[in-house]
């Protein structure tokens, strides 16, 4: 089956790609739309049954760029999937949508190709978010270069003799201030115009500090005024032991690095919301970020793990094929994807699937790697078994008993259940037609009462599918036979054959799920169900086959009237005891009989009382014959008879019971002025001879001798070798 009929058909497959967050499309080899989820109807506005069989050209704002995609990632020769690409995309209300793509050929076994799928994720959201922050940083920087600073000098006494007038408005509003007025007076006086915002510092310890670190600069200190402003102050001692003091309003500075921290905030609960593993790496590999689910993974506090390189604290992943993948996104620029297993930590296997995406710089070098690691287990379970799902239904080289089990020993694998049943259901009685995982030799075949079966309590009406991960915490606990048997966790779903229901397929667990069953594993159960449902019917259908065809060659090798074989059928196998007693030796000989006077018997009573006569004449025969014998009906009234390791002597005594046994058949009455006639056979027997004659000869020497018996007066037997 084609893949994009199977997505198309397949319910599960479509419930699959129905729930999934992006856009899926799937299109043929002309990229003629086939299929499209509701992820698709959100993103551009077209319904469904719009999408169907148009082509794709329709869905890009600019068709020059369906053209150049064409040719880039739809072409014949692609069988790779290509990195993601954007593409502006065309809503039907005629807006455009900035879309990231991906798009992959399906390729059916042999190699051909059947189409593409192709992803679409809306990133007018990211874009709208990269501005924003492009222009935050813009804002920054501006407000860098526009800022106002404030300047002033103080001499060796520490007296104030040279300032602006930004330092007059940042700290005195242009009051109180004197040239000459020492360092700890000027201060004082923004003490009593309440410019320093102090906090709960007591204001002569305050004063002290200040003076303290004006007398001796050691770096930058930030002060906070009343009015809300901020400062950074740079003081440095000049030559003549006097010192320079210059103020930056950073107000606006603060305002945006407060910004910044919120957006980091939100940036790390959001990352830290996504099920995936998600860390940046520096150039050097060393952690710059990561989220919840990288402590979960690593056992470490983020604190922990960042500014550490990741080949120590990630050392049973970060290598091989994966330090690979972050080399090759640094060095080409290019997001890379590299799929792995990984043994969690827990000591689970999993299937992990690494992407690296390259982040750049302001100067347009790699200034990071974003690196995200998802767990694809239950992805590649899933289709791992519909894989193999899909194999064993679609087998010729398993029978049918064979093919049940392996389906059963499949879904105890995928669900986690390790015992397994398929049961039928007649009436109020139940029957296990097959089991996997029960060490209990009589199990199969066994039969109780309907109500004294798991599925009684447990299968709801309409053939719903009934999951119960924990069943003491359920309807079910305390009910028999799921308390008896101690079954901790149920799944259960109605095979249906032709339409019709036979019976539940039943998975079984002893302890209890941690987690409920998902909706993905009961569309997976019920396609587990219909396959089963379907083997069930094949096998029915091929055993009223096998019966209609040994009906067929029962009819076509046997004389409808009498029931013995008829002319074709008796040739072929005396033909065929010819040629072994051609081949080695063995005895064997032929009889003809003819109902004597049988025209009379027809044109007398009719035909119908002729069948009688044929049809009693063959039972009295038939009943003086051994196993192995055959006989025969070769003509109208004309019976033949085989007989394997007789001689002529044997033949002849064989041919007389069979004369006697029909001549002691009841007599008939052929007209009410007639004596009762009985019903006599006149035998020819010939035995075969040493050298080859084949079997028309042999048949043909019989029946020579039924015309000596006929002439000889009838209702007798002649013959010899």
């Amino acid at each position: 089956m084609p893949l994009e009929n199977y997505f198309r058909d397949s319910q599960v497959a479509r419930s699959v790609l129905r729930a999934v967050a992006d856009g899926v499309i799937i299109v043929d080899n002309d990229r003629v739309i086939r299929f499209c989820n509701h992820s698709v109807e959100r993103l551009l506005g077209y319904s469904e049954s719009e999408l169907l069989g148009q082509s794709a050209a329709m869905l890009y704002a600019n068709p020059e760029e369906f053209v150049l995609q064409g040719k880039l990632r739809f072409n014949a020769e692609l069988r790779d999937v290509l990195p993601p690409y954007i593409s502006i995309y065309r809503h039907k209300s005629g807006g455009a949508i900035p879309m990231e793509v991906a798009a992959g050929p399906i390729l059916l076994a042999d190699g051909t190709r059947d189409g593409f799928v192709v992803t679409l994720r809306d990133i007018s959201e990211k874009l709208a978010a990269e501005s924003a922050l492009r222009r935050v940083n813009q804002r920054f920087e501006d407000a860098i270069n526009a800022l106002d600073v404030g300047f002033a000098y103080y001499d060796e006494d520490d007296r104030l003799q040279l300032y602006n007038q930004r330092f007059a408005d940042i700290f005195y509003g242009g009051w109180g201030i004197k040239p000459g007025a020492s360092f700890a007076e000027l201060v004082k006086n923004g003490l009593s115009l309440s410019t320093y915002d102090l906090g709960p510092a007591d204001e002569a310890q305050w004063l002290q500090q200040r003076v303290d670190r004006h007398r001796n600069p050691a770096g930058p200190i930030e002060l906070s005024l009343r009015d809300g402003q901020h400062v950074l102050l740079s003081e440095t001692r000049t030559r003549d032991s006097g010192v320079v003091s210059v103020y930056t309003e950073i107000t606006s500075l603060k305002a945006v690095q407060r910004l910044a921290e919120i957006q980091a905030s939100r940036l790390q609960a959001l990352i830290d919301s996504m099920p995936a593993m998600i860390a940046e790496l520096a150039p050097d590999a060393t952690i710059l970020l990561v989220n919840q689910v990288a402590e979960t993974w690593y056992a470490l506090k983020r604190e922990q793990m960042v500014g550490r390189s990741a080949d120590i604290v990630a050392a049973d992943i970060f290598h091989g094929p994966v330090r690979q993948g972050f080399v090759d996104a640094l060095a080409t620029g290019k997001a890379q994807l590299v799929a792995i297993q990984h043994q969690h930590p827990d000591a689970s296997l999993r299937d992990v699937e690494v992407s690296f995406v390259p982040r750049r710089s302001e100067d347009g070098g790699i200034g990071s790697v974003i690196v995200l690691s998802q767990n694809v287990t239950p992805r590649r379970q899933l289709e791992r078994t519909l894989s193999q799902l899909y194999q064993i239904a679609s087998s010729y080289r398993h029978s049918h008993d064979d093919k049940i089990g392996r389906l059963m020993a499949l879904g105890a694998e995928h669900f986690g259940l390790p015992a397994a049943t398929i049961g039928r259901i007649e009436g109020e009685r139940y029957m296990i037609m097959a089991a996997h995982g029960i060490d209990r030799p009589d199990v199969v075949g066994r039969e109780v009462a309907l109500e004294q079966s798991f599925c009684f309590h447990a299968l709801l009406p309409g053939g719903e599918p009934v999951a119960v991960h924990d069943v003491a915490g359920s309807a079910l606990a305390g009910c028999d036979p799921f308390d008896r048997y101690g079954v901790g966790a149920y799944l259960a779903c109605m095979v249906s054959v032709d339409g019709e229901p036979y019976g539940p397929l039943q998975f079984f667990a002893s302890a209890a799920r941690q987690d409920p069953f998902s909706a993905t594993e009961l569309e997976v159960l019920r396609l587990f169900a219909d396959w089963i449902g379907n083997e069930l019917a094949r096998e029915r259908d091929l055993r009223m086959l096998r019966a209609a065809r040994e009906e067929l060659a029962l009819l076509a090798s046997t004389d409808d009237l009498t029931g013995v074989a008829n002319r074709r059928e008796f040739m072929k196998r005396l033909a065929a005891e010819v040629g072994r007693y051609e081949r080695y030796g063995s005895r064997m000989a032929v009889l003809v009989l003819d109902i004597d006077h049988f025209k009379q018997i027809n044109d007398a009573l009719g035909h119908r009382a002729g069948d009688e006569v044929l049809k009693d004449v063959a039972r009295a025969t038939a009943g003086q014959l051994r196993t192995g014998d055959l006989l025969g009906r070769i003509g109208g009234e004309e019976f033949a008879v085989m007989l394997v390791e007789a001689d002529i002597g044997g033949a002849l005594r064989v041919a007389e019971r069979i004369r006697s046994a029909v001549a002691a058949l009841p007599p008939i009455v052929l007209a009410a002025d007639l004596p009762p006639r009985q019903i006599t056979v006149s035998i020819g027997v010939a035995a075969a001879r040493e050298r080859s004659e084949g079997p028309d000869l042999l048949l043909a020497r019989a029946d020579s001798s039924l015309y000596e018996a006929k002439h000889a007066g009838r209702n007798r037997v002649a013959g010899g070798v």
